[in-house]
């Protein structure tokens, strides 16, 4: 999901989101969006839409939804608990409500639980794998459709090892603006080998949550930097290197006490 974002100071600029869901008991599945930290921080306004769903449950992907709302009177907005880890969600209730208030259903999708990658799957994982990025680079977007930009790379570290201690590993993608929270999904179709057996089929697994890149300075050094959600300079564009710090998807469920204040029932 494409995530306008407008600041005080009339700038603006564009991140990317995915949906995760999770059950709310009594009250059904509960929708939340995931992004980074760095792309609603400092943000007044927040921007996105929802694709209509057709009577039979199918996207009407030319027939689109708005929703905004501002950022000081939301109480659905969340940032990790570690201040480290630079992640965000924000509850969709409010934002459903106004589709269905518009006399339409959304079609809509999300991430769960049991498709985030845990530590036996990473431990089980080569040394490299092919990997899916679903964003807005550089704000890109089928306007018309409402659907994103999917790149394709290969994890450039590990996954089963903390990239430089933290909880985190490399992606070889071409990473742009308007990148930032793109999910990071271990991908692959037709045969593939899982738990030491050759399998058939599709796997689509969650990895994790793209946040920054290295950035080499005029002086030859590499700089770690967010990947930003505003425009770029033409020089900014020369030094970047198209390598992608992604946080492990694992991290989300840091927030599970968040959730469950938020009427969330987790396991």
């Amino acid at each position: 999901m494409k995530i306008n974002v407008y600041y005080a100071d009339g700038e603006g600029g564009s991140g990317t989101g995915f949906i995760f869901k999770v059950s709310g008991g009594d009250a059904g599945d509960l929708y939340f969006l995931v992004t980074n930290r760095h792309v609603i921080e400092g943000a007044s306004r927040v921007e996105f839409r929802f694709t209509k769903s057709t009577p039979d449950g199918h996207p009407n992907h030319e027939e689109h939804h708005i929703c905004h709302f501002e950022t000081d009177s939301y109480n659905l907005i969340a940032y990790h608990p570690d201040a480290e880890v630079d992640l965000c969600i924000i509850g969709l209730g409010p934002a459903l409500q106004s589709v269905l208030d518009s006399g339409h259903q959304p079609y809509i999708k999300g991430f769960t639980v049991d498709q985030i990658a845990d530590q036996q799957d990473r431990l089980s994982a080569k040394a490299i794998e092919n990997v899916l990025m679903i964003g807005y680079p550089n704000g890109l977007v089928d306007e018309i459709h409402n659907v994103p930009i999917v790149r394709r790379g290969v994890t450039a570290t590990p996954i089963f090892l903390d990239h430089n201690g933290r909880p985190e590993f490399v992606v070889d993608a071409a990473c742009f603006p308007g990148s930032s929270g793109s999910p990071i999904i271990r991908y692959d179709h037709g045969c593939f080998i899982e738990d030491g057996e050759t399998k058939f089929g599709t796997r689509a697994q969650l990895l994790g949550i793209l946040y920054a890149g290295p950035y080499v300075q005029p002086d030859g050094s590499v700089q770690t930097r967010h990947i930003p959600t505003g425009a770029v300079t033409e020089d900014d564009i020369k030094v970047m290197i198209n390598l992608g710090y992604c946080i492990r998807a694992e991290e989300i469920l840091g927030f599970y006490q968040i959730l469950e204040s938020w009427g969330a029932i987790l396991d």
